[in-house]
């Protein structure tokens, strides 16, 4: 465990110390949810707090998935442990992104594609609240500051 916990604390220092888009794809045989594997034990709540830890250490978010509901299988177990990371630099960059889960013929793993594509829309980017924020400890009183701040311009704006 400890040399886990070495790891992770120098992994999640080099990532949040880029300022750069930042994606890292792969097999981290972890999963994030509770509803991530299928047959087998039910997934514990301890299965999943090291990799959201580490997430939220490194400010990154899991791209949304599309195509088969999981990544791996051995036919008796289902699970969702191939994941796609980006930082919050490429959600802004790209905030159409995401990944497809293809078909595996007869392998156990199903290949990932990443689908990338300019917004359709133009004009202004849509709000994204990403919720790891809101594990901060002082958000709720900076978001309260926030929204008291004065405001120097259009109604449209103030809204």
């Amino acid at each position: 465990m400890g040399f886990k916990l070495l790891w992770i604390g120098r992994l999640c220092g080099k990532i949040s110390s880029l300022f750069i888009l930042t994606i890292i794809v792969g097999d981290y045989n972890a999963v994030l949810d509770v509803d991530d594997r299928v047959g087998g034990s039910p997934v514990q709540a301890g299965e999943i707090n090291d990799f959201n830890d580490f997430l939220f250490d490194t400010g990154m978010n899991k791209l949304q998935y599309y195509g088969r509901p999981f990544t791996w299988t051995n036919h008796y177990l289902f699970g969702k442990i191939d994941t796609t990371l980006v930082n919050g630099d490429w959600m802004m960059q790209s905030p159409q992104v995401q990944v497809h889960v293809m078909d595996p013929h007869f392998y156990d793993y199903s290949p990932l594609n990443l689908k990338t594509c300019d917004d359709p829309r133009g004009g202004s980017k849509p709000f994204r609240f990403l919720n790891c924020l809101a594990k901060y400890e002082d958000f709720t009183i900076i978001v309260r500051l926030g929204w008291k701040k004065n405001q120097e311009s259009g109604t449209i704006e103030i809204v």
